[in-house]
């Protein structure tokens, strides 16, 4: 029942689950078609449970040949997978093993939540419920709840907070304890052992966000701009700043926040790389969703100028086709929105929702080269930092004249890309140039830098000839 419940929300990831659950009540048959239609569903091989449970439920139905083929399929694409490694090993077990097996890589995750909990409940001098979170946490994994309990305490009397750290992390060195350690060490202004305490943390774990986040502050107490640059590196972040242009560690932490925001965009492949898109004979470009969004106020009138002779219109209003909405990343996916279009080439559309895929991260636009077709997405334009904005998000003012700068500049480089002009550009006020960052997308009027300008008129030019 609840799965049904589930479904109307994300039929998506529910659907996966279905398969499972019918394993479980004996109704093998069922989940066999089950699986078959979750394995077959658009973006499931972004998705290893999927091919995973059409093997299980393969196996239970006596296939066991099938199900050694799906799941050294999935290997393929999840060669890491340790559930398809030891499915694949021989080993059968029941649905209700795999998915106890399942539940273990989570429980740290829950254990760390009911610490926080707990120290939560503790601020607020709600002390039978802060004992009960930690009790909860550490029946799961030993660890955060003392981490937690080590912070609260820390704020007032770190000596002794910091004693009672470094004696536990000695006999349990968990990655929350070590931070813990570090972040006592931090507030009694012993940076250089913070940061022992901060490497050894990420060694454990280098994607642990506490120990990242301490990482950062630490580099900037030691005013240590090598260290900031590694840092941004592994991040994937900008690195082009250097010691004489922020000797203001502060003015680095604002240039992080407002070039990061919430992440960077997913990177696009380049002209280079993708195949050429057919001819366009005009461009359309159409809105989706529920309404036409202020910041394509003249739109079509703007982009005439800069393409001369090149036919390009507004369409009507159309709905955000059915299934490209993903409620559960609150976006967009343009892994099923691709497939809904229609294939004529020359349209570019508008949505005003956020916009990414299955693999994760987001998008400022997307390009279809093969069937000259653009996406192009309004929420993150229209904030100083690059956050998600919800769909019918209205701008006033200067605001709304940045964020429609930002489109005018994506639109520029969205219609050029369907006429064939070559990208990225390095140039940073150029409208070819890849945007991974709001800032990225100029302020300044949209326009093409003078080698990306000359392409386009030459492919003009050749168009007006023919």
């Amino acid at each position: 029942k609840a799965c049904n419940l589930a479904s109307e929300i994300d039929e998506s990831y529910a659907e996966v689950m279905v398969s499972p659950i019918l394993l479980a009540m004996g109704r093998k048959k069922e989940a066999l078609v089950q699986a078959n239609v979750a394995a077959k569903a658009p973006g499931s091989m972004l998705n290893s449970y999927a091919l995973f449970a059409l093997g299980l439920a393969q196996q239970e139905n006596g296939l066991d040949k099938e199900a050694v083929v799906t799941w050294n399929v999935a290997l393929a694409r999840w060669p890491r997978n340790a559930r398809l490694l030891q499915a694949i090993s021989g080993s059968r077990r029941s649905v209700y093993e795999w998915q106890e097996m399942n539940a273990v890589p989570h429980h740290r995750q829950i254990a760390k939540q009911l610490a926080f909990c707990g120290r939560l409940y503790s601020e607020l001098k709600l002390d039978e419920r802060a004992a009960e979170c930690y009790r909860a946490s550490e029946r799961i994994q030993a660890g955060p709840a003392l981490a937690n309990k080590l912070a609260s305490l820390g704020t007032t009397s770190p000596e002794a907070a910091l004693e009672q750290a470094k004696a536990a992390v000695k006999a349990n060195p968990d990655v929350d304890l070590m931070t813990a350690t570090a972040w006592l060490l931090l507030q009694m202004k012993n940076v250089n052992e913070a940061m022992q305490w901060v490497d050894r943390a990420l060694v454990a774990d280098p994607y642990d966000v506490k120990a990242s986040s301490l990482k950062w502050q630490l580099c900037g107490e030691q005013k240590d701009y090598v260290c900031l640059l590694q840092y941004r590196k592994r991040l994937g972040l900008p690195t082009h700043f250097n010691v004489a242009e922020y000797r203001d560690v502060e003015r680095a932490f604002k240039e992080q926040a407002v070039k990061n925001g919430e992440g960077l965009a997913m990177r696009e492949l380049d002209s280079a790389s993708s195949p050429k898109p057919p001819p366009i004979r005009e461009v359309e470009i159409v809105p989706l969703g529920n309404r036409m969004p202020p910041e394509m106020d003249h739109l079509a009138d703007f982009l005439s100028t800069r393409f001369l002779g090149l036919k390009i219109s507004v369409g009507s209003l159309e709905e955000l086709p059915r299934g490209s909405y993903d409620a559960r990343r609150e976006r967009v996916i343009w892994d099923e929105l691709v497939d809904k279009l229609r294939d004529q080439p020359g349209r570019i559309y508008v949505v005003e929702h956020d916009l990414g895929a299955y693999a994760g991260g987001f998008m400022y636009s997307r390009f279809d080269p093969a069937h000259a077709r653009s996406v192009v997405s309004l929420s993150r334009m229209r904030s100083a930092i690059g956050e998600s904005t919800t769909a019918p998000t209205t701008l006033e003012g200067d605001m709304l004249k940045a964020a429609q700068n930002r489109l005018r500049s994506q639109m520029i480089g969205a219609v050029a890309k369907l006429l064939g002009v070559s990208h990225p550009c390095t140039n940073q006020h150029c409208a070819m140039r890849e945007r991974r960052s709001v800032n990225d997308l100029s302020l300044h009027s949209p326009a093409l830098c003078a080698a990306h300008e000359k392409e386009l008129t030459d492919i003009l030019a050749a168009r007006a000839s023919n």
